[in-house]
Formats: C-alpha cells, sequence, structure tokens
C-alpha cells in the first residue's frame, strides 16, 4: 500500500472530528468530560486547559517515570564514542553545545552552530514547540531535542497531521510525552532481540541517554475525570534531550525491496509491534550489515493499542489493521471508555 494513499485515508479519519469539534455555545458542558490544566511549575498565574473525549490518563500520568528518567541521564565523565573507543567526549562539553543549540533556537535561529538539521518537520521554532533531531557537528552524536511549552501542550491541532493523528488513537498522547518511552522501550526490544537466537546477531541499536538543560524549567500537568482518575497531577520537563550514538548508516530499508518487507514485518512480529513497523525505522548499518532500529518509542503507546495485536505477513495487512483501529477509536468512542484508562 503506498504512503500516499495510507495518508489521504488518515487525513479523512482525522479531519471529520476535527471539523465536527465545533459546539453550540448554548450545549453545556459535561461535567464528567476528560480535561487536563498545565502551567509553569510554581507559577500558576496562566494557566492552560484542554477539554476532550479523547484525553486518557495514561499518556499524561503514567508514561514519564522520573526514577527511570534520572537513571539514564547521560553520564558523567568521557563518553567513548561508537566506532572508535578510544576516542571520547565529555559530559560538559556535550552540555555546552546543547545549551548553545537551545539559545539560538530561542532566538528564532533556522541554522545552529555546533549542530546539522536532520529532522525538523514536527518542530515549531516561533512557539517553541515540537521535536527538533540534529546531528553534532563535532563529535559523533545525534541529538533529539524535544521542547513544549503549557499553552502548546493543550493544542493537539497545531502540531501538524501525524501528531494529531495520534493525538485521536493514542489517548491525548504527543511527541513530548512519547520521548519517554523511547529508551525504557529500547531496553525492552534488546531484551526480546537478545533471547531471540535468530535476531540476536542481526540487529543492534544506538546507545541513548536522556539530557536536561541546567535550568529546566516543569511542566505542570493536573486532570479531573480523566482514565482512572478523579483528579492527579504530574510534573514533567518542559525541555529535555536524547542523546544517541550516530550510526554510519549505508542505506535505510525501503518497501521496494521485498528482503527488506519481509525482515522488517518478521522483525516487528517478533517485537509483538512494540516498535513502529514504518520500513523508515530500519536500516542497515555499513560495516556491520546489521539491521538498525532509528526509533524506539513505544507504538502502542502512539497508537492506543491495549492488547496484543496478533501477527501481520505483510506491511498492507498491518497498515488496513492500523486504519481500521483508528476509524474505531475516533468515531466508536462513547462515555464508557472517558475513564477506562
Amino acid at each position: 500500500m503506498k504512503k500516499i494513499s495510507i495518508k489521504c485515508m488518515l487525513t479523512i479519519l482525522v479531519a471529520t472530528p476535527f471539523l465536527s469539534d465545533a459546539r453550540s455555545i448554548h450545549r453545556p458542558q459535561d461535567p464528567q468530560m476528560p480535561s487536563i490544566v498545565t502551567h509553569w511549575k510554581g507559577d500558576n498565574k496562566k494557566c492552560y486547559s484542554l477539554r476532550s473525549p479523547f484525553l486518557e490518563g495514561y499518556p499524561f500520568f503514567e508514561i514519564f517515570d522520573k526514577k527511570h528518567f534520572d537513571e539514564h541521564i547521560v553520564p558523567a565523565g568521557p563518553i567513548p564514542f561508537r566506532y572508535d573507543p578510544t576516542k571520547s567526549v565529555d559530559r560538559t562539553e556535550l552540555t555546552s553545545l546543547i545549551e548553545t543549540l537551545i539559545q539560538e533556537i530561542r532566538e528564532k535561529k533556522a541554522a545552529y552552530t555546533h549542530f546539522t538539521i536532520l529532522r525538523d518537520s514536527n518542530f515549531n521554532r516561533r512557539r517553541q514547540s515540537g521535536l527538533l533531531i540534529v546531528k553534532c557537528n563535532e563529535y559523533p552524536f545525534v541529538v533529539k531535542l524535544f521542547m513544549e511549552t503549557p499553552d502548546m501542550f493543550v493544542k493537539p491541532y497545531k502540531k501538524g497531521f501525524y501528531p494529531m493523528f495520534f493525538y485521536f488513537m493514542g489517548g491525548g498522547v504527543n511527541r513530548h510525552l512519547s520521548g519517554f518511552t523511547r529508551i525504557k522501550n529500547g531496553e525492552k526490544f534488546r531484551s526480546l532481540v537478545d533471547n531471540n537466537p535468530y535476531w540476536k546477531s542481526r540487529v543492534d541499536m544506538p546507545r541513548k541517554w536522556y539530557w536536561l538543560p541546567k535550568d529546566a524549567q516543569w511542566i505542570t500537568i493536573s486532570g479531573s475525570n480523566i482514565g482512572h482518575y478523579k483528579h492527579i497531577s504530574i510534573d514533567i520537563p518542559g525541555t529535555y534531550c536524547i542523546i544517541a550514538d550516530a550510526i554510519d548508516l549505508e542505506r535505510t530499508m525501503t518497501l521496494v525491496n521485498a528482503e527488506d518487507r519481509i525482515e522488517s514485518m518478521a522483525l516487528c512480529n517478533t517485537a509483538k509491534f512494540i516498535i513502529d513497523p514504518h520500513i523508515d525505522n530500519f536500516a542497515i548499518e555499513r560495516n556491520s550489515k546489521k539491521i538498525v532500529l532509528v526509533d524506539t518509542e513505544h507504538f502502542p503507546s502512539m497508537v492506543g493499542f491495549k492488547k496484543d495485536v496478533g501477527e501481520f505477513t505483510n506491511q498492507a495487512s498491518w497498515y488496513i489493521n492500523l486504519v481500521a483501529e483508528a476509524a474505531d477509536d475516533i468515531f466508536l468512542r462513547d462515555k464508557s471508555r472517558w475513564h477506562a484508562s
């Protein structure tokens, strides 16, 4: 199934509830409607809110695990390079470069002194919101920078097509929240691979660590009638990074290649689809020829899967299932689902 066809189907699915979101001013608000309120931690003078039947408790109040986050902060001292362990860079040096990057972003710059942009399609420079992926010019590391504000956090319709699609399916999830799943899910994926005789020597992934700015601001999220929570609150970092090894890629896998289609789907079946099965998520490392997983965020969290989806023999059947799940989440959601998660 061609990517353009998939996007067309998802566009129809996503556009329908968006266009019908307007409601009469005379229609009373349902007091049991799930809602969240956000503000900068320690400053509740400016609060921003979102009420929606699509909001669930898990994405907002269970994905972020502060203990796990703290345990996986980039280590102090020298960090050896993936392809030449005799060379390294100190955390203080990486911190200096990333702090400069953030400052340049706040100055609305579109090009950066120490980094080259790899992907910025889900990043809004003007609003300082979204995911920016850059490669360090001096050292062999990729930085995935997540930035969010209390204001933009509650504006899912302003984040682009795919983020809006995930918002509807994933119970309100966004890239900022799903970023907290990447390292934990990567560890689970590696465990599944290492215990599989076929994949153990054929699959690899980059090392990854979290990073926080020196003067990190935190966003307070308060929820009401959301999932099984009557009232709940949590603090999450407004800006954070994932630092990962830069991988020397021979090529990215493609649907045109039959072997790539078969291998990637077989790997996803082994991993029970905890990883994104999109073909662009798999690449071949130049020297080792191993399959390298580019992105390790927890895919069920992004699309709202709450049970085993089974196995799929090809990408077409997988995408048909995904569209069917999207239709169910978007069109058939009733009040019985509001507080079930």
